[in-house]
C-alpha cells in the first residue's frame, strides 16, 4: 500500500518531494510489537523509482521525548506531543 500511494502521488503531482512521518505504537516502545513500520516505509522508498523525492521522519527513533494518550489503545500522542511533533516537522522542513 506504501508504494501504491507514492506512485499516485507522483503521477497526480510533477516535480514534488513527498514526506512520510512515521512512529511506532507504544507497544513498539515495550517490545511487545516486533515488526517496525518505520522499516518497511524505509524498504519501499529505497526500492521505488521516485526515492530521491521521499523523505521519511521518525522522530521517536531519534530522541524519545513524546507521550501516548493515557489508555488509547490505538496510541495516539497526547497534546504535547503532536505540539512538539510540529514543531520537530516544522524546523526539519524549514531546513531543507
Amino acid at each position: 500500500m506504501i508504494d501504491l500511494y507514492i506512485n499516485t502521488a507522483f503521477i497526480n503531482y510533477k516535480n514534488v518531494n513527498l514526506t512520510i512521518i512515521s512512529h511506532p505504537h507504544r507497544k513498539h516502545l515495550t517490545l511487545d510489537y516486533q515488526v517496525s513500520v518505520s522499516k518497511l516505509i524505509n524498504e519501499v522508498i529505497a526500492n521505488s523509482k521516485f526515492k530521491k523525492n521521499v523523505t521519511h521522519f521518525t522522530p521517536f527513533e531519534r530522541d524519545y521525548d513524546f507521550n501516548f494518550l493515557d489508555g488509547d489503545k490505538a496510541s495516539h500522542l497526547d497534546k504535547d506531543s503532536y505540539r512538539k511533533l510540529g514543531e520537530y516537522i516544522y524546523k526539519t522542513i524549514s531546513i531543507r
